[in-house]
């Protein structure tokens, strides 16, 4: 497999130093307990990271890596800056606390740092389904993220063979572009073959049970992402990926897979949250003032829209929350940084 195969372009080059001539190019394939898989021209490579490397890989990225002897593995030296990012702020775990943020009350925890899913993409495919599982509050906060991540995003509505897409369709498609697709009957499969095109990598994110896996495995024509039937006692999904995968198409292009989240927490800013709201935002525009709050003043365009039913109530409330959301992890973001800038 070429370089040009891999996703290689010039902003990558660029960046690629020749500082040691023994150097290759890779791009990391799969992440595993510290070891990685790596793609390149010279074959798959089994690698470990240099102690002096500044950054931890993640399941896409490209590296400036140097071989090994026959039977040794290969040296991570350096990490190409990213293209594109899907990030999220870790999930809390233990620890949890209530907090007061502008008069609401509400559990925080755990490390306010990113965490990197993915890197390189072209495209983030937010995939759900359309089930029993399904919820357009947790869809937005996906959006959110991948929004934010430079790549272009769709939404795959998955097992549209278990129920009419239609009203999920038109709910999701003021949000984003949406592509309705069934892993078991293989409707909508050629379109999204369509849009992974060689050297082009897509990613696929989003909960346990909404048939990421099988989408794998339709679009290689082989059972090789192993699939898990739903929980008896929850109906929900069960966590069957357990790593990040850089896996090749048949026809070129690469799908990363990724495990589902059983948290979505936000790692944003206002703007991402404008953007995934751009229908609120653009009546927001109409108002008679410019700081409109959207609550009693007169001339409001958002409840006047409210009120003839051409906006839901419920977008209003959950624009204020995840709005609220991103400002209180701005304020911790900011109080970690001055507590670091404290310690040194």
């Amino acid at each position: 497999m070429s370089l040009l195969d891999l996703g290689w372009r010039e902003e990558f080059a660029r960046h690629f130093n020749h500082e040691n001539p023994y150097w290759v190019p890779a791009r990391v394939a799969i992440t595993h307990r510290g070891r990685y898989l790596l793609y390149s021209a010279l074959g798959d490579l089994e690698a470990v990271l240099a102690g002096s490397a500044e950054d931890s890989p993640v399941t896409g990225d490209w590296v400036a890596a140097l071989p090994g002897a026959p039977g040794d593995l290969a040296r991570i030296d350096r990490v190409l800056p990213r293209q594109t990012v899907f990030r999220r702020k870790p999930p809390v775990s233990g620890g949890r606390k209530l907090t007061t943020f502008e008069g609401e009350t509400r559990f925080a925890g755990g490390t306010t740092i990113e965490q990197v899913i993915a890197s390189n993409m072209d495209l983030v495919l937010v995939v759900t389904a359309l089930d029993g599982d399904y919820s357009l509050n947790r869809i937005r906060r996906y959006l959110i993220l991948a929004q934010g991540s430079g790549a272009e995003v769709i939404v795959l509505l998955n097992k549209v063979d278990l129920g009419d897409p239609g009203p999920a369709l038109a709910e999701l498609g003021s949000a984003s572009r949406v592509l309705g697709v069934s892993a078991r009957s293989g409707e909508g499969l050629r379109a999204l073959e369509a849009l992974v095109q060689p050297s082009r990598t897509a990613a696929l994110i989003g909960s346990s049970g909404v048939g990421k896996s099988s989408i794998v495995n339709a679009l290689l024509g082989e059972a090789r992402q192993y699939v898990s039937p739903k929980s008896q006692s929850t109906g929900k999904g069960r966590h069957t990926t357990t790593r990040r995968e850089l896996v090749p198409l048949p026809r070129g292009g690469f799908l990363l897979d990724t495990p589902g989240m059983r948290e979505v927490q936000l790692w944003a800013d206002e703007a991402d949250v404008a953007d995934a709201f751009s229908p609120l935002e653009a009546l927001a525009t109409q108002c008679r003032f410019s700081d409109c709050r959207h609550a009693s003043e007169p001339g409001c365009a958002v409840k006047a829209a409210i009120e003839t039913g051409a906006l839901e109530a419920w977008a209003l409330e959950e624009y204020r929350r995840l709005t609220r959301e991103v400002r209180y992890l701005a304020q911790r973001r900011q109080e970690r940084l001055r507590s670091l800038q404290h310690k040194r």
